[in-house]
């Protein structure tokens, strides 16, 4: 009777251990990708400095047409080419 316990909980300490070991590997695996992931994005970054400042650009054209469209210029505009 003893000895099926002792069996019992040495096969549930060994599948806990395994369990474990799975666990890290992953974790592992999961952080080596993040860290892949950064510095694809990094080279993105320092690889693109003219598609970032077209963005700025892009995005100061669209707050210059959001403030025409708020003072009512633009609507005028509008109006003249219907």
């Amino acid at each position: 009777m003893r000895d099926a316990r002792c069996e019992k909980r040495e096969k549930r300490v060994k599948r806990q251990e395994a369990r474990a070991e799975m666990r890290e590997a992953r974790s592992e695996r999961l952080e080596k990708k993040k860290q892949e992931t950064r510095a694809k994005k990094q080279d993105a970054r320092l690889t693109l400095p003219n598609a970032i400042g077209m963005t700025d650009t892009i995005a100061s054209g669209f707050n210059r047409r959001k403030k025409e469209e708020k003072s009512g210029l633009f609507l005028a505009e509008k109006r003249l080419e219907v």
